[in-house]
């Protein structure tokens, strides 16, 4: 032996540097034949891509773990100490979604661009895997000689057109975008143009999620019973031996929080009357084979159930703009923006949430109802109403978590004699046993939300006397308008220091002092969750600030009337280059300091001395509302 290494192949032992020689020489010939080589480059990364895409779209539902647990357990480790469980760290789960029953193979190939050699219907798409949207122009099951055979269910039993839920869309001018989510659980979803819908598609389009800061809380809320199995009361149903919490989802819209309750294991029944809608929802459910955990309803939910037969609930969408506006009456649609055609309209069945989960206990054979993880409500205004028909829901706290849109203005602008209806649905909550914490959008959490299983932080708490000062204020403007601040303090109104409209005219201590259009709330009354929703008190002003003090908002804090940022609110005023009574009219209205730069001294004591002498007609006790 010359001490040359020997390496094994597979005719025997061979010196090391004789393989070397061969591999060289074989680089020197595809050096030599270009062409050749970029060929096999191409089938070689070809090859990883598609090992890629086969094992993404037939993964289980795996869960972020936690980074600080991660370390922690290793640290522990190392010490040779047992680690303590992160209680604010979920464990990734090992329920798979998709051992759904068996579903006859489909093999069809009717779509439009079948045979074209490109599949067409989602599946095995590059861009996906990069976080990239992608076209969807055809049923799953009918490209098949491109996409191959989908072993799955088209749709559901809900949906009742005759042509499948994407070629509807496509008739209908409607495009279809698909994309792997950014979060885990991975989904598939798929959204419309974002250029057409400014809200639900644009978001998920750029950040590859929906509500980050919602979608936090959800997963958190569900999690846990999730993975437990069924939360059923009684001692033996169909539903427990089907496994997994039950999740309600009202206003599902393309079914974001229906689709990542099912991931983790949930069972859902979710309500989207908007048939649009519900076929890009149908289409997510089919997509990541979800059909046995979630069921469809196209049903509006509301306070009094229609009689049978009837369908006497309108709903009206849009088709550009804010798709999300989509509402019962359309309440909440913005006229100004071109709808390029008629208005979507439906008529639908109402059925109460009593109702329904009643059927659902008669169909599961159910001994006893069945507790509710979560109800997510998004319905544009109509929340109120959802609530007071799930009366018995509540009363028999069945209900564990509430996460829901708090829409003020449309009432506001639609309906003020009923102004009071949204403060006293929250105060109904607090008397129920729910806690409420306040979900501040901040830059709808684009840049906070890393990963769902990472630790939820405290959220600012709504409390009764919030909510009672609100009341207070839709005494005083459904009796006499929003002029009615104008007469105690006129020296304030004649410099225009006090502008008209919500929320700059309102009480500085009430819930709706803090958000601008509406806001989302998290109602809890699990003890796991109560210190989340236990923070200061939300408001412009802090419940113990004395109104008296001054007219603006404590040193400390940079949000004016509105939730709006006083810094922002002065580079509003210098990049429109406001004269000053303009730039002190728009601070001072929202309770913001003009600032040092260009500061309006006379304005801001004017409007100091009005509050110092309790000239703004505001009260400091909360009960003064309730004997009233």
């Amino acid at each position: 032996m010359d001490g040359t290494p020997l390496i094994a192949s597979k005719h025997g032992m061979r010196p090391k540097s004789a393989l070397a020689s061969r591999s060289s020489g074989s680089l020197q010939w595809l050096q030599r034949h270009p062409l050749v080589a970029a060929l096999l480059w191409m089938l070689v990364g070809g090859g990883i891509v598609y090992c890629f895409i086969a094992r993404s779209s037939s993964s289980t539902a795996q869960l972020t773990p936690n980074t600080a647990s991660g370390q922690a357990t290793a640290a522990a480790a190392a010490a040779g100490t047992p680690a303590a469980a992160a209680p604010a760290a979920p464990a990734p789960s090992s329920f798979n979604p998709h051992e759904a029953p068996a579903e006859p193979p489909l093999c069809e190939d009717t779509c439009f661009k079948a045979k074209d050699g490109v599949c067409d219907d989602g599946r095995f798409v590059v861009n996906m895997t990069r976080g990239l949207s992608s076209r969807v122009l055809c049923d799953l099951g009918t490209d098949c000689s491109d996409c191959g055979i989908w072993k799955g269910k088209q749709y559901s039993s809900a949906w009742t057109e005759t042509i499948g839920p994407i070629e509807y869309l496509r008739r209908a001018n409607l495009t279809v975008l698909a994309r792997r989510s950014a979060l885990e659980p991975l989904v598939y979803f798929a959204v419309t143009d974002p250029a057409h819908d400014l809200d639900l598609s644009t978001h998920f389009h750029n950040l590859g999620t929906v509500e980050p800061l919602m979608s936090h809380i959800a997963y958190h809320v569900l999690h846990a019973p999730c993975q437990k199995g069924s939360s059923s009361t009684g001692q033996h149903s169909r539903t427990a031996a089907a496994g997994g919490g039950l999740m309600l989802d009202v206003g599902a819209n393309f079914g974001w929080y229906s689709i990542m309750a099912a991931m983790l294991g949930c069972r859902v029944i979710a309500w989207e009357p908007v048939t649009a809608f519900r076929a890009f929802f149908e289409y997510n459910i089919a997509r990541n084979k979800l059909h046995h955990k979630i069921q469809v309803r196209r049903s509006a939910v509301v306070q009094h159930a229609s009689a049978p037969g009837a369908a006497n609930y309108t709903v009206v969408a849009p088709q550009r703009g804010v798709w999300g506006t989509a509402s019962v009456n359309g309440s909440n649609i913005d006229a100004s923006v071109d709808n390029q055609g008629p208005y979507q309209r439906f008529n639908v069945t109402g059925e109460t949430l009593d109702q329904a989960l009643q059927q659902q206990q008669q169909q599961q054979e159910q001994q006893q109802p069945e507790r509710i993880a979560l109800l997510k409500l998004d319905v544009e205004g109509f929340e109120p109403q959802v609530l007071a028909g799930a009366h018995q829901l509540l009363q028999k706290q069945l209900i564990d978590n509430i996460l829901l849109e708090y829409s003020p203005h449309i009432v506001e602008r639609t309906d003020i004699s009923n102004l009071s209806r949204m403060p006293r649905m929250l105060l109904s909550l607090l008397a129920a046993g729910f806690k409420l914490g306040h979900i501040t959008r901040r830059d709808f959490g684009a840049r906070e939300v890393r990963s769902l299983s990472e630790p939820l932080e405290m959220l600012p708490a709504v409390t009764e006397t919030n909510l009672k000062f609100d009341l207070f204020d839709c005494l005083q403007m459904t009796e006499q308008g929003l002029m009615w601040l104008r007469q105690p303090c006129k020296e304030m109104a004649s410099y225009n220091l006090i502008l008209d409209g919500v929320p700059e005219r309102i009480h500085p201590k009430s819930f709706r002092s803090a958000f601008e259009i509406n806001t989302n709330v998290w109602a809890s009354r699990e003890a796991r969750f109560m210190p989340y929703l236990e923070g200061p008190a939300i408001g412009a002003f802090p419940a113990e600030r004395k109104l008296t003090d001054s007219w603006f908002i404590p040193e400390w804090s940079d949000h004016g009337m509105g939730g709006r940022s006083c810094r922002n609110l002065q580079q509003v005023a210098a990049d429109e280059a406001m004269p000053p009574a303009a730039r002190a009219s728009l601070l001072v209205s929202h309770r913001c300091r003009c600032g040092s730069q260009k500061p309006c001294e006379k304005e801001e004591k004017i409007a100091d001395h009005c509050a110092q002498a309790g000239r703004t007609p505001f009260p400091d006790d909360p009960d003064f509302v309730l004997d009233r």
